[in-house]
């Protein structure tokens, strides 16, 4: 058994254009919403370090999102696939995990030249889930011609887009586990170090793409994986030497003054939100050595 949908939605036989109007629309709540929460939450950084901060990851994302289709182009193609008719071939799809880390690395380097030393992705992660959630919502909509559905399954939860075979729905489950997320590291937000709510989302999202792309048709350029899959355990390889040299989410930077203690069931509550989402086992070796990580 499987759901039938006809997606993408149509007006008068033609399709609407749901997936650029959705996606114009998770900028701009997920910027409204950063907008909000900065009133309330304490900004360690001037206006003008914040928006050279804003600046950095807006660059670093749009380069990192390109880099895994790239990969992925050139593993299929060995570059014969390149046409002087359509140059921009290689350029045409984009990725979140490509995205999300080399706007990390971008902050790190921007950081870096101007001398700060204060953790500044925190103010980030509730409105970059809110934008997650609402794109998702585009690429879920837009169907199988968005290139983000998962593989054919036999399972009762399957959808058909219209073409007559039952997918798994990657989308939703990347939506609920966002929604999740969102929940679980809403209750521990006090409980956690600066930087704290940062590296919990790069850990869970991740780690969460890099074991839901099993689910995707997506492309094999290594070793049976994906480029986004790859791409994910960079992100996570580069945590893993960030939390080494900083601590973790609940662990105070070492400032020289103690801080108050905190309980390791604050984590554990989000890694269980987390992973209650993962039903199963999204891009390229990043070289992160360039600029040493400070508390993000």
């Amino acid at each position: 058994m499987s759901f039938a949908l006809h997606l993408p939605p149509e007006w008068n036989g033609a399709p609407l254009p749901v997936h650029p109007v959705l996606e114009a629309l998770a900028y701009f709540a997920g910027y409204r919403y950063f907008r909000r929460r900065s009133r309330t939450e304490t900004d360690p950084l001037t206006s003008a370090q914040r928006l050279a901060m804003i600046l950095a990851a807006g660059m670093g994302a749009l380069l990192g999102s390109k880099l895994p289709g790239i990969w992925t182009w050139y593993a299929q193609t060995q570059g014969a696939g390149f046409s002087a008719a359509d140059p921009l071939g290689p350029l045409q799809g984009k990725t979140l995990v490509g995205g999300i880390l080399f706007a990390w690395l971008a902050v790190e380097a921007a950081k870096q030249i101007l001398g700060i030393r204060a953790s500044t992705g925190d103010a980030f992660i509730f409105p970059l889930c809110l934008a997650m959630i609402i794109g998702r919502l585009g690429c879920f909509l837009a169907g199988v011609a968005d290139g983000t559905q998962g593989s054919p399954t036999g399972l009762p939860w399957g959808l058909d887009y219209g073409d007559g075979i039952p997918r798994h729905p990657a989308p939703l489950y990347e939506i609920g586990f966002l929604c999740l997320f969102w929940l679980g590291l809403w209750r521990v937000r006090s409980r956690l170090a600066a930087g704290g709510r940062f590296k919990a989302f790069i850990l869970a999202y991740f780690g969460f793409r890099f074991a839901i792309d099993f689910l995707k048709p997506d492309p094999v350029v290594a070793l049976g994986l994906s480029a986004v899959q790859w791409t994910a355990l960079a992100g996570l390889a580069l945590l893993t030497r960030h939390w080494r040299r900083y601590g973790g989410p609940l662990q105070r930077p070492h400032t020289g003054t103690s801080g108050p203690a905190v309980s390791a069931s604050a984590y554990a509550s989000v890694a269980a939100s987390a992973s209650a989402s993962v039903t199963a086992p999204a891009s390229m070796p990043a070289v992160v050595r360039a600029f040493p990580p400070q508390p993000e």
